[in-house]
């Protein structure tokens, strides 16, 4: 014989793949057409197909083209044979197939669970000790690592840290896919992570309770658990819609917990800053009451509120018995109970679905029959459904579970660490204050659920922790109508 041609689709999953979207069946499929071919040699059947019906498909395709096929394997013919004997073949293929993945997803896991690297590149900023679980740091890719994860703690996007790194590194094309991937990625922290990425897709990022996670000891961390957690948090608020992106970026500091006294309406954010014709700067940027037209200036509120209500924040937090921090773990730790009351509540609901689950099955057993009359049919249909139903609360109730020990997570990991919080909000004021800066903001919307103005100056407040005196009255710094 004279081989014409060979068909090897490099790298592509018969079983994740459709026929279409192999470009060398496709290209045989037409050679056949065109009859380029007298007939076809493969090494298993397997390597055809995975999918029972795609294996029909291809067999009527070749038939009515007259194109053998021969498995070289076993000395069989392809296109020929018993139906059923080719079906039941077909489904063991599949189900062999679908066994062999399970398992090697097993090991994997079992890999990752034990910390061992499964293969393939690390990632940015480290590269692999030949012949060893044990990875090297790169320098200079370390530096750009950790600037990544400062710049998203200060509440810049994925889109900005990559526009800002191909101006200023310039070892390759930065783009927003590839910030994503090293601020979700737990491995700077020191853990090997499976499963991050979600079936189908190039790039989107699963929820962490489906990963499997497992510590490395042969990673030396770049960035601490704590802040990834928290860096991951701030991910997962933006994707679900609950943290605007831009939230924490703004001048004005009071932004959604700003009110007015007399109306009880949020404060509008304004700039009225006009430039004259010799480029002097006029106006000025202030808060709005729509309703009653009050008016204040925000650098100047911004100017009160800092050096007279937050002064006794900064005092109290490096106090050597500090009450500020007992107050917010005594918070975060009642947080934490009620969390795990949900979970409970949850889980003995949970229980009484699978109770309920169970006697509903018995009772489909005891009815279904093949020659059941109609009412009994009508009845088990009704069963089915209200099991399908108990089936979907149960799902929607393990959902929140995760939802829950999400939330512990974070608290526990992040927020309870007080030193963490201190630096992330009070490391910029120990010198001078930014009025942009976004970790400033931060610890305004931390420490305020709201703060309130009235037209003759006073300001008070709600906050989350215990700050005294209560109210300030605030002699300059208003404009009013």
């Amino acid at each position: 014989m004279e081989i014409v041609a060979e068909y090897i689709d490099e790298a592509v999953s018969a079983t994740k793949k459709k026929m279409e979207e192999r470009p060398q069946l496709v290209n045989l499929l037409r050679d056949v057409t065109e009859k380029k071919i007298d007939f076809i040699m493969v090494y298993k059947d397997d390597r055809l197909a995975r999918h029972p019906m795609e294996h029909q498909r291809l067999r009527m395709f070749f038939i009515a083209n007259n194109t053998p096929v021969i498995i070289s394997n076993t000395k069989e013919l392809y296109t020929n044979g018993d139906l059923l004997a080719q079906l039941m073949k077909d489904g063991f293929s599949k189900f062999e197939a679908d066994n062999i993945r399970e398992r090697t997803r097993d090991t994997f896991e079992a890999k990752i669970q034990k910390g061992e690297w499964t293969g393939g590149n690390p990632p940015y900023g480290y590269k692999k000790i030949e012949g060893k679980n044990e990875f090297e740091i790169v320098a200079e890719e370390a530096l750009v690592v950790r600037e990544i994860f400062d710049l998203y703690k200060k509440g810049e996007g994925f889109q900005a840290i990559a526009s800002h790194l191909n101006k200023t590194v310039g070892d390759r094309k930065w783009t927003k896919e590839k910030v994503k991937f090293i601020v979700t990625n737990p491995f700077y922290t020191g853990y090997l992570s499976m499963g991050r990425i979600r079936k189908g897709s190039s790039s989107a990022i699963q929820e962490k309770e489906k990963w499997v996670m497992g510590r490395c000891e042969g990673i030396e961390p770049l960035i601490s658990l704590q802040e990834w957690e928290y860096c991951w948090h701030m991910y997962q608020q933006k994707r679900k819609g609950e943290v605007q992106p831009k939230r924490f970026k703004t001048r004005y500091l009071l932004k959604d917990i700003l009110y007015c006294k007399e109306c009880q309406q949020p404060m509008a954010c304004k700039n009225q800053m006009t430039a004259g014709k010799e480029g002097k700067r006029y106006g000025a940027n202030i808060y709005l009451c729509k309703g009653c037209r009050l008016r204040c200036n925000a650098d100047w509120l911004h100017q009160f509120i800092l050096e007279n209500v937050l002064a006794s924040v900064f005092l109290r937090s490096h106090a050597v018995n500090d009450p500020l921090q007992q107050e917010i773990k005594e918070g975060f730790i009642s947080e934490v109970e009620h969390l795990r009351e949900n979970i409970a509540k949850l889980e003995e609901q949970i229980a009484k679905y699978a109770v309920e689950t169970n006697r509903v099955e018995q009772e489909i057993k005891g009815m279904y029959k093949m020659d059941a009359d109609e009412e009994t049919q009508r009845l088990v249909k009704i069963l089915f459904a209200y099991r399908i139903g108990l089936k979907k609360k149960m799902d929607q109730a393990n959902k929140l579970i995760e939802v829950n020990k999400e939330k512990i997570n974070y608290i526990e990991n992040v927020e309870m660490d007080y030193e963490f919080w201190k630096e992330i909000f009070y490391g910029m004021v120990r010198s001078e204050y930014g009025f942009e800066d976004t970790k400033l903001r931060r610890l305004l919307l931390y420490v305020f659920d709201r703060v309130e103005i009235s037209r003759d100056g006073e300001v008070s407040y709600k906050a989350r922790v215990d700050l005294s005196p209560r109210e300030y009255f605030m002699y300059g710094g208003f404009a009013f109508e």
